[in-house]
């Protein structure tokens, strides 16, 4: 073996971090882009610091035996932990992910009773799905009433061919672009959106189970998806959840928050990639609706666990805040196709202005307490955008 292969085992950071670094800030396009959220997103620091230290090549490791056998000495001393005891914002990100996530998603709760599924947050409703009858019910409405919509979207596939394949995996290259996300400037914005993407993902499969709407083209020959359907029903859509959630999560970053051109940016992207999906015929738009709608309930409670960027350490815990819940109607939307303003504002606050109106916030408001360990990783996002 090399001393070149050899430095490039032990430098990972420069090596892995760079490659995997680039390519996690821009999200990992396309298919790619699943490992990029969720693994390379989270940062330069996770694939690089494996590689320097994580594992060596095999002539390294003898290296550092017959090194340390060498200058050890044969006293035997001991001290005290350097650098301290290890903290949430200590380990690695892999690690401080899971933990998050795990706690996060620890006050959810959810159920089907009769034809809705709910979300709850802390025992209160937070998210309603309405099916309007049985799951067969709701199935035929989709038949009788979506499938039309998505056979003529099908004439946009070869115009979003490009963009519809790199959007098969998580998004955030889209919304990085938007905002200029570095791996060394935000690693810690990037550790949030590869967070927020796996909460979303949790909420949206457990309703998806519930709710049981089939896909597109469970219903006609003719529809023939673009790309593969994925092995999961249909409503809401994970990609909506994924997107209206980032898109809720980052126009609330100091300097965005009050930039509204950013915040309309991000929403319009996020309607963009939703629709994407009805357009290459896996997703109806109804199952849009859902999504943006649970994406943007989502970023409320995820924003006010991480203190709202405005939390510092050594302060009090920002006080319980109230969340509007959110209703869809599923069948409420008949022909009709989904709009942004269905479900949001062009800067992305939930208002409700579908006709026929079929979603609504705002029956119960349950309070959302902030996180400790989640509030330092808000301060640490909070600092990277001042």
């Amino acid at each position: 073996m090399s001393t070149a292969t050899i430095s490039a085992g032990a430098a990972g950071a420069a090596g892995a971090a760079g490659a995997a670094g680039a390519a996690g800030a821009a999200g990992a396009a396309g298919a790619a882009g699943a490992a990029g959220a969720a693994g390379a997103v989270v940062a330069a620091g996770a694939a690089g610091f494996a590689g320097a230290v994580g594992s060596y090549a095999p002539l390294m490791s003898g290296s550092v035996i017959l090194h340390r056998d060498s200058t050890v000495g044969p006293t035997v001393s001991a001290y005290d932990p350097l650098g301290g005891a290890p903290d949430i914002l200590s380990v690695a990100p892999w690690v401080r992910l899971s933990v998050l996530e795990t706690v996060l998603f620890e006050k959810f709760q959810f159920d089907l009773v009769g034809n809705v599924a709910t979300m709850k947050y802390d025992t209160m409703d937070l998210v309603k799905v309405d099916r309007g009858g049985t799951a067969d019910d709701l199935n035929t409405y989709l038949k009788d009433n979506q499938l039309d919509v998505v056979l003529n979207y099908s004439d946009l596939r070869q115009d979003r061919l490009s963009e519809i394949l790199n959007q098969a995996g998580f998004t955030t290259t889209y919304f990085a672009s938007i905002l200029g996300l570095q791996p060394e400037r935000h690693r810690y914005t990037l550790e949030m959106i590869a967070l927020a993407d796996r909460i979303a993902l949790k909420a949206a499969m457990w309703l998806k189970l519930a709710v049981a709407a089939a896909r597109p083209d469970a219903f006609s020959h003719q529809v023939q998806p673009m790309i593969p359907t994925p092995g999961h029903p249909s409503l809401p859509s994970g990609h909506a959840t994924e997107v209206f959630m980032l898109a809720g999560v980052l126009k609330e970053l100091p300097q965005v928050k009050s930039n509204a051109e950013i915040q309309k940016q991000l929403i319009r992207t996020a309607t963009r990639i939703a629709v994407n999906r009805t357009v290459a015929g896996v997703h109806f738009p109804v199952d849009t609706a859902a999504g943006a709608m649970l994406g943007l309930t989502l970023a409320e409670v995820f924003i006010q666990q991480l203190g709202k960027f405005t939390w510092e350490e050594g302060n009090a815990a920002p006080a319980d805040a109230t969340i509007d819940s959110a209703k869809i109607t599923c069948q409420a939307l008949l022909k009709s196709d989904f709009a942004r303003d269905h479900v949001a504002s062009d800067t992305g606050d939930r208002t409700a202005n579908g006709t026929p109106s079929y979603v609504a916030y705002g029956d119960e408001t349950p309070a959302v307490s902030a996180e400790p360990d989640a509030l330092r990783l808000g301060a640490k996002v909070k600092g990277e955008w001042e």
